[in-house]
């Protein structure tokens, strides 16, 4: 049984990661993330230092990944050049 769980959706608007922080307020055990925007080849980057990209996540394509054992407590996020606005659904526990 989880001990933590964390459940937000933000919307990504900004090709900065220092705009868009998601914070767990616990180191997780595991989390899932999911680029919920409907227009093809909308992409969603992320970091886990705020600087090192670790990840896309790309309407059409790979719109989702989960990390099971992946021990984290924040999520950066930022667009990629040419995308609009995204809805980024962030599931976290522990």
């Amino acid at each position: 049984m989880s001990k933590f769980n964390f459940f937000e959706r933000i919307t990504v608007t900004s090709s900065d990661f220092a705009d868009h922080e998601m914070n767990f307020d616990f180191i997780s055990a595991g989390f899932a993330i999911v680029n919920e925007s409907t227009i093809d080849g909308n992409t969603v980057e992320y970091s886990f230092n705020k600087s090192t990209l670790h990840g896309d996540l790309i309407t059409g394509g790979i719109d989702g990944i989960i990390y099971d054992s992946r021990h984290e407590n924040k999520i950066w996020f930022r667009l990629k050049a040419g995308s609009s606005a995204c809805s980024v659904r962030i599931e976290a526990w522990a």
